[in-house]
């Protein structure tokens, strides 16, 4: 799968992007068919917001979150994500 990171309005630093690459990878294991996956990060003020958008075969998957801290809104749109990957998959298998 690849991986393309933006940053808005900010420079990220070498940790944040290993540890989104970290935690992308789980999302590898829950759908085989996937692709591209683009992940967006925004800062505004005090918030920190992250985009995530998946692409598969013949799906496409988007999830945002915002906090204060980009691990946390990371942590949560990468949950939202297994959920609709996960949600899908199951769809799928009851074709």
């Amino acid at each position: 799968m690849n991986i393309e990171i933006t940053s808005r309005n900010f420079k990220s630093s070498n940790n944040l992007l290993l540890l989104i690459k970290n935690k992308i990878k789980k999302i590898e294991k829950f759908g085989a068919k996937l692709i591209n996956c683009h992940i967006i990060l925004n800062k505004i003020n005090n918030d920190e917001n992250i985009e995530i958008i998946v692409k598969a075969k013949n799906h496409e998957f988007i999830s945002s979150s915002t906090s204060n801290n980009f691990e946390i809104s990371l942590k949560e749109a990468i949950a939202k994500i297994i959920t609709q990957i996960k949600k899908q998959h199951s769809k799928d298998i009851g074709r």
